[in-house]
């Protein structure tokens, strides 16, 4: 069992009671006095800030969401970015900080000057750094940080790397690709902070029969695909492999990762509440779920200085949604997300006919390929029929095999599970070599494998 540390580990009332403060100070102290939209959408809704006292009240607080920057890039691509970027200035210090806030800013400026001042609060607001999102499903939206800012990530990477259990003596190898892009940069700064050797190779083929942790970029990873990995390298050499998911998102600036626990359990993403909220709600009412029921993920982060979301709706649903009690593994008390994680952008309205359509969760499409011992790579394509932008779709699949097999019973067998599992079947099955489905994924280039392709022209 790792060792939890001090702070993720302390009773969850104590820690919640630290997530309310931390809460309602950045709240009242740098979102509402330095956003323009948060501060514009708190006045339109006839909401102060200071009545913002605990997670529960974010209740009185609208949603935002990616459609909100989409919007605001599409009026003004340079300014909005900066919309929801915190930007103080003297006017905004003085009209919205409390008193004992500008008593510090004035004793400041007496005993140290105004160039101190102003390099303090540049240092703490200033943006220096980005990321941005992969624009699978939209254009990239990039984020912004301070160098506050990267303190924070260099500390979630410590936290990450301490609950997987890496020691300063070992080395670890990152292949996530040289991109602008957090899960990249989050395993780089926290190396660093850690003092952890990271070789970050941005893909390739490697020897990587000395591994024996793998954690894995994604969402939701099945159990089957876990074992896949924990074979595979067992016949390379390795010994006694732990496979882990870790779940993050671009607007989070963070990630958070699974208990190195038996490659059949999984302990859910363990979150820190003292730099952010987690809520889970129904995503057609809005309405806050219960401890372990399924939903939305909505996120707020409540410890940020670049570019900040408020009750963030992420589009992912959880089932088991999240917990609160300590893990079972490793002990710590931190609120805990289920690890079995849908992307709602990959939930699509397949039209299998001309008269009626059918919602196809390709998510559990995917986690189904992903178990097959056979299959070592995979890619679905959605397309329309002859080309015809007017006709049924099809689903095509591409895969790679791992040994052989009878092309024709295997793929047979396939779409019996597959039509069972997602009421959808696919039209073709195209079998071919490792080489080119990595060139269709794009897995050494792209900063996400492209697994799922919709072709579909737009009418």
């Amino acid at each position: 069992m790792n060792r939890p540390d001090n702070l993720l580990s302390r009773p969850w009332k104590e820690l919640k009671r630290l997530q309310d403060r931390r809460l309602h100070h950045f709240l009242t102290r740098h979102l509402y006095p330095f956003s323009p939209y948060y501060r514009q959408l708190f006045d339109r809704n006839n909401i102060r800030p200071d009545q913002i006292c605990t997670t529960e009240d974010l209740t009185r607080l609208p949603f935002t969401s990616k459609n909100d920057f989409l919007d605001l890039m599409e009026k003004d691509p340079a300014k909005a970015n900066l919309e929801f970027c915190l930007q103080p200035n003297e006017e905004a210090i003085k009209k919205y900080l409390p008193k004992p806030e500008l008593i510090k800013f004035a004793l400041l400026t007496i005993f140290r000057g105004k160039g101190y001042l102003k390099e303090r609060l540049e240092k703490e607001y200033r943006p220096i750094f980005l990321t941005a999102t992969a624009g699978t499903t939209n254009r990239p939206i990039p984020f912004l940080y301070t160098s506050y800012d990267l303190e924070n990530l260099k500390k979630h990477g410590i936290r990450l790397l301490e609950i997987i259990g890496i020691k300063r003596d070992e080395t670890a190898v990152s292949v996530f690709p040289y991109a602008p892009h957090l899960a990249f940069w989050l395993t780089v700064f926290g190396g660093v902070a850690a003092n952890v050797f990271i070789l970050s190779t941005g893909g390739g083929s490697l020897d990587l029969s000395f591994l024996n942790r793998v954690i894995l970029g994604a969402g939701r990873v099945p159990e089957g695909f876990k074992l896949k990995i924990a074979k595979l390298l067992n016949e390379m050499g390795s010994s006694d492999v732990k496979v882990l998911g870790t779940y993050g998102f671009t607007e989070s600036r963070s990630a958070w990762v699974e208990c190195p626990t038996d490659i059949t359990a999984s302990s859910g993403y363990h979150t820190y509440p003292d730099k952010e909220v987690f809520e889970i709600i129904d995503p057609d009412t809005g309405e806050v779920k219960k401890e372990g029921e399924d939903g939305e993920i909505v996120y707020t982060g409540i410890d940020s200085r670049g570019t900040c979301v408020l009750r963030y709706r992420t589009g992912d649903l959880a089932r088991g949604g999240i917990v609160y009690s300590p893990c079972p593994h490793c002990g710590r008390t931190v609120p805990r997300i289920s690890s079995d994680i849908i992307r709602t952008s990959n939930i699509k309205n397949i039209q299998l006919s001309k008269i009626k359509g059918s919602l196809v969760n390709l998510d559990d499409l995917g986690h189904l390929l992903d178990d097959k011992e056979e299959i070592d790579e995979w890619q679905i394509e959605i397309v329309k029929k002859d080309n015809d932008p007017y006709e049924v779709d099809e689903l095509i699949l591409y895969i790679s095999l791992l040994k052989d097999v009878d092309k024709e019973e295997f793929s047979k067998r396939l779409n019996d599970e597959v039509l069972s599992s997602a009421d959808v079947s696919f039209n073709r099955i195209n079998y071919i070599s490792r080489k080119e489905i990595q060139q269709r994924i794009e897995i050494e280039s792209a900063v996400k494998a492209k697994k799922i392709i919709d072709k579909r022209p737009v009418v």
